[in-house]
């Protein structure tokens, strides 16, 4: 379980997704409470309760939720092109467009959408338009490395020329 992604709440809401449900699966009614199985490596497991948000967003503390088990879990999130799970991806981490922008928003840059349906932004004296979200994130991005690459070219010129970043007031 990736903590990041779920609302500060999860707990509370799994207790009480188990409390409505009285421990049983919310498909299959299976109970999973003490339900012991025999796992494919042919161990003695505890059935899980899954806590699943049918509508996709964990984030949000008043999200739908069900109680599954491991047989309905692994079916709600089956690939229905292929009629399989999908394999487990590695290397990247899910982050939704909403905690995204809250945690961007903490160090500066702020993302709205405009009256037209475009996505304004701004991060300190820069500000455009984009787009979308993504657009409107990398244009953010690529102005800032343009605007410290312009900086740190000043800087390389002070650093060269001492006196005349002295005698221009410090600013060349």
């Amino acid at each position: 379980m990736k903590r990041g992604l779920y609302a500060s709440n999860h707990r509370q809401r799994r207790e009480e997704a188990l409390m409505n449900t009285e421990g049983r699966c919310s498909q299959c009614k299976k109970n999973l409470m003490g339900t012991m199985k025999i796992s494919r490596a042919y161990n003695l497991v505890f059935e899980q309760a899954h806590l699943h948000h049918p509508d996709g967003n964990p984030e949000d503390p008043n999200a739908r939720v069900e109680i599954l088990c491991d047989s309905c879990h692994m079916r709600a999130h089956r690939s229905k092109e292929k009629g399989k799970a999908a394999p487990r991806k590695t290397g990247y981490e899910i982050v939704r467009l909403p905690v995204l922008q809250e945690r961007l928003a903490s160090v500066g840059l702020q993302i709205w959408k405009t009256e037209e349906g475009r996505m304004a932004w701004q991060l300190g004296p820069l500000e455009a338009e984009a787009d979308d979200f993504m657009d409107a994130l990398v244009m953010a991005v690529h102005w800032m490395a343009s605007e410290i690459h312009d900086l740190d070219s000043r800087l390389q010129r002070m650093s060269a020329n001492p006196n005349h970043a002295v005698a221009a007031g410090g600013v060349v």
